[in-house]
């Protein structure tokens, strides 16, 4: 997948989305700051995301990672698990939007679409950016409701449940949505480590759960995330996109294997070296046989011809070592 038409429509999207908000009539009159960065977060995020989506479709990056394999009978179920979840919450969040205004429902809206799209057509298959968008929109709704919320905190101040609220609730949802933006980036970059990823993952899963299930059973001493259908599958699905970060196998391009082809070192760089030195090993009847070193570009990872002293592409110097 091509980096950058995701962020180039979904910045579009969401600043149309904010004139269409304003336009209607449940109009913002509040003069609060927290409440209007938070009621116009959309615009704030789309601008965001045009300008980084511009910038990487001109440099022509691709994602290269498939992040998760399927091995098991349990992740043909959990995706499909989640895939219904993703599509169900989609059709739930729109109605939101497009019923009653909800400005804060676009990021749900968006980040439902990423994981049902990657769930029917790239999971398992093919590298995509989709999972990490996933976990960029939850995470800045998570974000600008928090900001938002900062404007009603006064209403919450004299009652007995403000500490909880605070501890249980505010603090968790913060925390949440920048682990979330976090696992995100790293795992757009595609250069990270796997335990500290699922660690991560692991923290994510008690936030969600404090803030979603303790929450209302200390504070409100209520089930209400059980008898309200939508926040159940709300519930559900960030119990199986957690999965996805802290249980399931994540792949990773860091500390490539010794036995590998050469399209996958493509586009690598080393910043000590004008080149770059990889063997190929193979096992040939027990005994290990190895070829000749492969040179890339330090500037822009072209594989390099043999004996050339320049950069066939960008026309980098090579300074060979020893």
């Amino acid at each position: 997948m091509k980096r950058g038409l995701l962020r180039i429509v979904s910045g579009a999207l969401l600043i149309a989305s904010q004139f269409i908000s304003m336009s209607s009539d449940v109009t913002n009159t509040s003069t609060d700051i927290w409440y209007n960065i938070g009621y116009y977060s959309p615009a704030i995020t789309g601008v965001i995301l045009l300008i980084f989506g511009i910038r990487a479709y001109k440099n022509n990056a691709y994602s290269r990672l498939i992040i998760h394999n399927k091995n098991k009978k349990i992740h043909t179920v959990t995706k499909w698990v989640g895939c219904a979840l993703s599509i169900l919450l989609f059709i739930c969040y729109c109605y939101s939007f497009f019923s009653y205004s909800y400005i804060f429902s676009l990021f749900n809206i968006f980040c439902f679409l990423c994981f049902s799209v990657y769930s029917l057509f790239y999971m398992y298959k093919r590298p995509s950016s989709l999972f990490s968008a996933t976990l960029i929109f939850i995470g800045i709704s998570y974000i600008y409701n928090f900001i938002n919320n900062l404007a009603y905190i006064g209403y919450w101040w004299w009652e007995e449940c403000f500490v909880g609220l605070v501890f249980t609730f505010f603090l968790p949802t913060f925390a949440a949505g920048i682990l979330y933006i976090v696992i995100a980036y790293a795992i757009h970059k595609e250069n990270f480590s796997v335990k500290i990823v699922k660690t991560l993952g692991w923290i994510v899963f008690a936030l969600e759960i404090l803030h979603r299930v303790v929450c209302d059973i200390v504070v409100f001493q209520t089930l209400y995330f059980i008898t309200d259908f939508v926040d159940l599958m709300y519930l559900l699905f960030v119990i199986t996109l957690t999965l996805y970060i802290s249980v399931f196998k994540v792949n990773t391009l860091r500390n490539p294997p010794a036995s590998v082809t050469n399209s996958q070192f493509e586009n690598q760089s080393n910043s000590s070296s004008n080149i770059e030195y990889y063997e190929s090993i193979e096992s040939v009847n027990g005994s290990t046989k190895t070829y000749d070193q492969i040179l890339f570009c330090r500037k822009c990872g072209n594989k390099l011809l043999d004996g050339a002293n320049f950069c066939n592409k960008c026309g980098t110097a090579i300074v060979k070592e020893g």
